[in-house]
């Protein structure tokens, strides 16, 4: 996924039934940031795919320089398309719905060590390329390094780096920051994360969380001035396990947030639906309850 490439020169067909790349400009983007503890992101991006039913229409074919590589067969179980093929996985799978104006990019596989650097430059030329009008980023941070107040406030924590713009400012309705207030996700303060930690530690990282922050800052950067990208990070606290009900409080946010700006039905955050190649995950345990939860 080299920094210069273009949409055009990075985005490769899923299947002949795929005529050609779909037009992002002005569509919804939502994806997980990679290397996250968890993999809290991923499991969210999938059931947000799976609950609208968003067929795949490519891979992003030239990021096997920064991604480990990989290729898996049907990862949402899905079974045989139309013409008799079938879904397969990669490193990245860009799943479209131009009814939604939405967009999901799924990012299977972890950042090569040493090339986090390059990794995040690169995906922001690609979304700016594409002229995405909204950017949602979901991911995880490690939940033993919270403190005692960030504890209080509940799992989950909103990212935006930058203060408003005029350009979003003047965006008509309400961003994804304040949608996300909205709903009582609270701003992660970087003052007191962390804070129990040595005086060393910078505290504007987030434990965990991969490229994370990184990401929403690149994009914040790639919307100021005269762009209106609208961002925002949806940070889910975790530990390594069982972290399926974690994903679905994460996702359910997502389409909630989607609801508000692409028309996603309401009911889908209380409805969610799993893969079906989820059917054997930790067991095998019965994902109705899980869902139920959050209804």
């Amino acid at each position: 996924m080299p920094v210069a490439a273009t949409p055009e020169q990075i985005f490769t067909l899923a299947s002949s039934s795929v005529s050609r790349a779909p037009n992002f400009a002005g569509s919804t983007l939502v994806l997980p940031s990679p290397n996250s503890i968890a993999n809290l992101g991923q499991l969210s991006a999938d059931l947000v795919t799976s609950t609208l039913d968003l067929p795949l229409v490519g891979w992003l074919g030239q990021g096997y320089d920064l991604l480990l590589p990989l290729v898996g067969n049907d990862p949402l179980g899905r079974g045989k398309r139309q013409d008799g093929s079938i879904d397969v996985a990669g490193e990245t799978e860009l799943y479209h719905s131009d009814t939604l104006r939405l967009t999901v990019l799924q990012i299977r596989s972890a950042v090569i060590k040493g090339r986090l650097a390059l990794f995040t430059p690169a995906l922001s030329s690609w979304i700016r390329h594409s002229q995405f009008s909204r950017v949602i980023v979901l991911g995880s941070a490690d939940a033993s390094r919270r403190s005692d107040g960030d504890i209080a406030l509940g799992p989950l924590r909103s990212l935006v780096p930058r203060p408003p713009t005029e350009a979003s400012q003047s965006r008509a309705g309400s961003s994804l920051a304040e949608l996300a207030g909205v709903m009582g996700i609270v701003p992660l303060d970087f003052a007191s994360y962390d804070s129990q930690n040595s005086k060393d530690v910078d505290p504007t990282r987030l434990p965990g969380s991969g490229p994370l922050l990184k990401i929403v800052e690149a994009l914040n950067e790639a919307g100021a001035g005269t762009s209106s990208l609208d961002v925002v990070g949806v940070v889910g606290f975790a530990v390594e396990g069982d972290n399926l009900s974690d994903a679905m409080l994460l996702s359910s946010v997502a389409l909630s947030l989607l609801a508000s700006t692409n028309g996603v039905p309401r009911e889908a955050a209380k409805t969610i639906k799993v893969p079906a190649s989820w059917s054997s995950l930790y067991g095998g345990w019965d994902m109705t309850e899980k869902v139920a939860l959050f209804g």
